[in-house]
């Protein structure tokens, strides 16, 4: 059995389930908390692993910064980023914004904008185009004053 707190449960693009075990490592040294988050196929040795950066701006709340997804293509597709992201935001009690095109220093990939955009249609997620930045979890309908990053 596994556990949730440390595991994923997906379904893949091929329709089977999947489990992935999910590691967190707090970056040291750094200005501000940052983690790091490592994603693998549950019972199953892989060379390599998805990975995730996700970066205190202030408490409880935090940017994904960077996304590598270099685990074979059999585990593409999997919706990982998209567990990945709640995943997080409970472990570490904090709201998860994503990165923005409109700020120097930044970028948010077309993939990961997909994603984004697709859990922003299921309602999870809010896009504040002032920002070009999306937040999970979604905002109440109409309320994106309590942001907390500023406008660009």
């Amino acid at each position: 059995m596994t556990d949730p707190s440390t595991s994923l449960s997906l379904t893949c693009k091929c329709g089977l389930p999947c489990i992935f075990d999910v590691r967190e490592e707090e970056v040291p040294d750094t200005e501000m908390p940052e983690w790091m988050y490592y994603v693998t196929p549950n019972n199953i040795v892989v060379a390599d692993e998805y990975v995730a950066n996700f970066k205190q701006i202030e408490p409880g709340l935090l940017r994904l910064a960077n996304i590598r997804n270099y685990l074979p293509s059999r585990y593409r597709g999997c919706g990982i980023m998209r567990a990945l992201i709640p995943f997080v935001a409970k472990r570490l009690s904090s709201r998860i914004v994503s990165s923005s095109n409109a700020i120097t220093g930044e970028m948010r990939t077309p993939d990961a904008t997909k994603v984004w955009k697709r859990m922003e249609s299921d309602g999870q997620a809010s896009f504040i185009r002032s920002e070009d930045r999306y937040y999970y979890p979604a905002f109440a309908s109409g309320d994106t004053t309590e942001h907390g990053i500023g406008t660009v």
